[in-house]
């Protein structure tokens, strides 16, 4: 029995070796990359990209790393449930957040929506944690949730009687882009970097790209 084991750990090394060989990595979960990666494709824009993992499964896929979302056949290999489809609802309140402080008018006009900001749910606070574009392209707004639907605008001392934090798109120097976003990183080390912030701002010749922390998101 051991021999065979161990015939067997040997024949599946090689095949492992085989497949580096001939593609791209063997991943944790047996799925290969392809030799060139990402891949290229040459298609239309509207065409359905090729999935390699998909069209190649590993023989065998392990379940018991990470989180599973056994929603398609990938990983479910039989079932007696039946699959179903509904149609999406739209929430009553639609939309949840609204230009409705006279902050939210600047740059361009009214303008209240996470525009590349970020939308993050915070476990050490029980809160979601909205960082959203107020007036259009002008500033950096803060809000609160507890259900992600009714959403609340506190008054913050950074720019007293408002829920701003800066306003990049009302120095000459600078410019709110669609690049600008708030990352709740929940794995950082240090406590202080527990956000990152990165954006796209003009400088003195063309663009930069910049990147900050902060412990608490505002500051």
């Amino acid at each position: 029995m051991k021999e065979v084991a161990m015939s067997l750990f040997a024949a599946a090394l090689c095949a492992v070796a085989a497949i580096r060989a001939s593609a791209g990595e063997v991943l944790y979960n047996g799925i290969v990359l392809p030799e060139a990666w990402p891949p290229r494709y040459d298609r239309t824009p509207n065409e359905p990209m090729p999935v390699p993992y998909l069209a190649n499964p590993p023989g065998v896929i392990p379940i018991d790393v990470g989180r599973q979302l056994f929603v398609d056949d990938f990983l479910v290999q039989e079932t007696t449930l039946t699959r179903t489809f509904h149609r999406v609802e739209y929430c009553k309140q639609n939309p949840v957040v609204r230009p409705d402080q006279p902050w939210e008018n600047k740059g361009r006009g009214w303008f209240a929506a996470p525009f590349s900001g970020g939308v993050w749910f915070d476990p050490q606070d029980k809160l979601f944690k909205m960082w959203y574009c107020g007036g259009y392209l002008a500033t950096v707004c803060y809000a609160t949730s507890a259900d992600g639907i009714t959403w609340e605008k506190p008054k913050l001392d950074l720019h007293p009687g408002t829920n701003t934090l800066f306003e990049p798109g009302l120095e000459p120097s600078k410019l709110r882009h669609d690049t600008t976003l708030v990352w709740l990183d929940q794995e950082a080390k240090n406590p202080q970097e527990r956000f990152k912030y990165f954006a796209t701002e003009a400088a003195e010749k063309g663009w930069r790209l910049t990147v900050r922390v902060s412990a608490d998101g505002l500051r």
